[in-house]
C-alpha cells in the first residue's frame, strides 16, 4: 500500500489552473451535456470525480487507498461538492452491482495496476449497456540515453527532496504488465477482447506537471497521453 501511494502521488495530485482548464473542457467533451451516474476509478485525491461534479454529473470515486480516499472527502467538503461521494475499493473487484453506471473514467491508472484485463472486465461490468469506458493515460518513453540520464537526476533529486530511496517503487513500476505493452494499442486489444467497441482513440496534450520539482522528478517516464473511449453494447 505505502507503494501504491507513492505512485498515486506521482499520477494525480491536485491540478494547477491550467490544467483544471484544460481537464474541464476535456471531460465536457468526452460526456456531452446529460447528466449522468460517472464511476472515477482509481480517484486518488478525487480531480477528476470533482471535475465531474463541477460538470454537474453524480460521481462516484473509488481508491485502494484509504488515505486517498479521506483526502478526496475533505477537499469535495471544503468545496462543498455534494454530487461527488468517495469509498475505498479494488479496481480489480468492483464493489458495485452490475449495470449502475452511465460512464466509467480512469485517470493515469491502468498502467499501476497488475491485472488491467481484470479491471477492464469489471468496468464494463458496472457499466450500463450503450455507457462509455473512458481511459486517459500516457504511453512510456522510449528508453534513450537522454531518457536513462534523467532517470538518474530524478533518482537523485527524489532522494534528496522526499528523503527516501525511489529504486524500489521504480523495479515494482517497471515490471507492470502494461508498462512492457505498447500503449494506446495494448488498451484498445484489451477493451476489444471483453467485447467493448472502441470508438475513439486519440492522442491529447495536457500538461500534466505542477511545478519544476515535479517535471524533473518524474517527466522522465511520463509520456504522450492519450484518451480510449470504448462502449458497451446493448
Amino acid at each position: 500500500m505505502q507503494h501504491y501511494d507513492a505512485l498515486a502521488s506521482i499520477y494525480c495530485g491536485f491540478t494547477f489552473w491550467w490544467e483544471r482548464y484544460f481537464l474541464l473542457g476535456f471531460l465536457r467533451e468526452l460526456l456531452g451535456g446529460e447528466k449522468l451516474n460517472v464511476l472515477d476509478v482509481g480517484t486518488g485525491p478525487g480531480v477528476v470525480a470533482m471535475l465531474l461534479a463541477e460538470l454537474g454529473h453524480r460521481v462516484v470515486g473509488i481508491d485502494i487507498s484509504e488515505r486517498m480516499v479521506r483526502r478526496a472527502e475533505e477537499e469535495a467538503g471544503r468545496l462543498n461538492f455534494s454530487s461527488a461521494g468517495f469509498c475505498a475499493g479494488d479496481a480489480e473487484e468492483l464493489p458495485f452491482r452490475s449495470n449502475s453506471f452511465d460512464a466509467v473514467i480512469s485517470r493515469y491508472l491502468m498502467a499501476l495496476l497488475p491485472d488491467p484485463e481484470r479491471a477492464l472486465a469489471e468496468q464494463g461490468r458496472v457499466l450500463r449497456p450503450g455507457g462509455r469506458v473512458i481511459i486517459i493515460d500516457s504511453a512510456p518513453r522510449p528508453a534513450t540515453l537522454r531518457k536513462r540520464a534523467w532517470r538518474l537526476v530524478s533518482l537523485l533529486l527524489t532522494a534528496l527532496l522526499e528523503r527516501r530511496n525511489p529504486r524500489p517503487l521504480l523495479k515494482i513500476y517497471r515490471h507492470l504488465p502494461l508498462r512492457r505493452r505498447r500503449r494506446p494499442e495494448a488498451d484498445v486489444e484489451l477493451l476489444a477482447k471483453l467485447g467493448l467497441r472502441v470508438v475513439d482513440v486519440r492522442r491529447i496534450d495536457i500538461p500534466w506537471w505542477n511545478s519544476l520539482s515535479s517535471y524533473l522528478k518524474y517527466g522522465w517516464f511520463q509520456g504522450q497521453a492519450f484518451v480510449v473511449i470504448a462502449v458497451k453494447p446493448g
